[in-house]
Order: C-alpha cells, then structure tokens, then sequence
C-alpha cells in the first residue's frame, strides 16, 4: 500500500509539475540567448574516420571538408598560426549542425589542447551574437575568459572559457563581422 502511494505521488507530483524544475522564459537580463545556439562541435584525431562513422551511424552523405581561412588567431594571449579541417553536419530538423573538427597542423591552440588532454570529445558549444567585443567583454566582466580568438573572411569566432562555472565552453561566432579586436593582455 505505502509503494503505491509513494508511485501514485510521483506519478500527480510529476504530472502537476511539482516535481519539475521550471523552465524559465529567456529574458533579456542574460548576457546572451540562448536561442542563438547553432551548433555543437566534436574535436577529433581522426576527420575522414569521424565522417564516415557519423555517416555510418546516422545517415546522409558524406559532407565535405575545408580548412579554416583565418586572417589572425590568438590562443592564450598568443599569435598562432593554427588552423582546423572541420565540416558541419545537419542535426534533427536542420536547426543546429554537429561540427566535426580536427588541428589541421601542429601549432599551438585550443583544438590541439583538448585533443591531448581528452582524445577525441566534445568541444564547445557554438552561437552567434551580434557584435563580437561586446558579447566577449561582458562575458569576461561576469568571470569567463577568452580562450582563443580568430578572424577569417567570413567573421569572427572566440572560446568563451565556461568550464569551472556550468561545465561547458561557448564558441561566440559573429558572422559577417570583420573588425573584430585582437585581444589585449595585462
């Protein structure tokens, strides 16, 4: 009898949402939104053999690779001349894209350190925001640093460093945009 009144409980709590944590509307008081989120990314050792399992696993054709056309890169405060063979792949109804990368060279950057330290795994999360200095300043004014930062032809991109905080690190794209800062260091 006590089993089916706990069950019964859980069942109405769950069902009420009592039990539930709330799902909080986004409001403009975060320093961004999250409906902005366009991809996730994988870093790999191995692009072709990462490609085709995916193709293996999930369908599709094989999407094509390129290699990142940076103009300048930073990683840790540095000039770096690194650059990545990546590729994105359609998730679900289109929406978001898995972005499968590798270090397309041995110089030093935030692709090759996650790859040494944790083999082939999860990288970042990745989405845009309209002006690029300004999202990463008030990011770093709330505590997260700037891992890497680039610049290509096609805009911006920088590693926001959330790991101690919520266990996760967000790739901040500014497409189009082409005057992106170099970053300052003290």
């Amino acid at each position: 009898m006590m089993k089916a009144i706990i069950v019964l409980t859980i069942v109405v709590g769950c069902a009420s949402g009592f039990f539930m944590a709330p799902v909080l509307p986004y409001d403009s008081v975060g320093a961004l939104n999250p409906s902005n989120i366009n991809h996730f990314c994988t870093v790999v050792k191995n692009f072709n053999t990462s490609v085709n399992s995916y193709v293996n696993v999930f369908g599709g054709s094989l999407p094509i690779g390129y290699t990142s056309s940076n103009n300048w890169t930073y990683y840790n405060g540095l000039p770096t001349e690194a650059q990545a063979l990546l590729t994105k792949v359609p998730v679900g109804d289109g929406k978001f894209t898995w972005e499968i990368l590798q270090p397309a060279d041995d110089y030093p950057s935030f692709w090759r350190q996650i790859l040494e330290e944790t083999g082939d795994s999860f990288h970042h999360i990745g989405l845009t925001v309209d002006e690029m200095d300004s999202a990463r300043a008030g990011l770093e004014a709330l505590g997260y640093p700037t891992i890497q930062i680039g610049q290509g032809n096609w805009g911006c991109y920088a590693y926001i460093d959330g790991r101690q905080q919520f266990g996760a690190v967000l790739e901040l794209l500014s497409i189009g945009q082409l005057n992106c800062s170099k970053p300052t260091y003290d």
